[in-house]
């Protein structure tokens, strides 16, 4: 094995280091957004969650928790800005019994139905997760995770591709 001198080194780290950063830092027209109204976009994320879960209620904007997070980054902070954005909802389950997995898995089956493509996640924790993807982008992942006790918990996201909204008015 060869020694590399200090400054190779030093060049390998600061071309890793502009590299990494240049890729974080695009400007927020050049990251690729599905262009949608925000009404749409809350329909569309809540109808996926409760087609997987009958026990989620669509409700109107914004009566639900929706976590909003910015699919570009700030290149002085280094933290997500947006537009464009990415939507996503939750809801979960303690202990559940097989009649609710079973319903999860009829709604994932409901899923595929409609064009989602259901499989495994790329890296999943538990054997029992699935991904359900369509071909804008929307997703909704079941996630389970086992606790101390035995004790098992769901999770069921539902996502939304980065978007814009062509009315800025829905960028609140």
């Amino acid at each position: 094995m060869t020694r590399k001198s200090p400054r190779t080194l030093l060049i390998i780290v600061v071309g890793a280091l502009v590299g990494s950063l240049t890729g974080c830092t695009s400007q927020a027209d050049e990251v690729p957004a599905l262009d949608i109204s925000r009404s749409e976009l809350w329909r569309t994320v809540n109808v996926n969650l409760h087609d997987v879960d009958p026990a989620w209620v669509v409700t109107e904007w914004p009566v639900a928790l929706v976590h909003r997070s910015g699919c570009d980054t700030n290149s002085k902070t280094m933290m997500p800005k947006g537009p464009p954005w990415r939507y996503q909802l939750v809801t979960g389950r303690d202990n559940p019994s097989p009649d609710y997995l079973n319903r999860i898995n009829g709604g994932l089956d409901s899923l595929a139905h409609r064009g989602f493509t259901v499989a495994p996640p790329p890296l999943p924790d538990d054997p029992r997760d699935r991904t359900a993807t369509d071909s804008r982008g929307f997703h909704v992942d079941v996630e389970f995770t086992e606790k101390p006790g035995g004790q098992t918990r769901v999770a069921i996201w539902s996502w939304s591709p980065c978007v814009r909204h062509p009315n800025e008015v829905d960028d609140w």
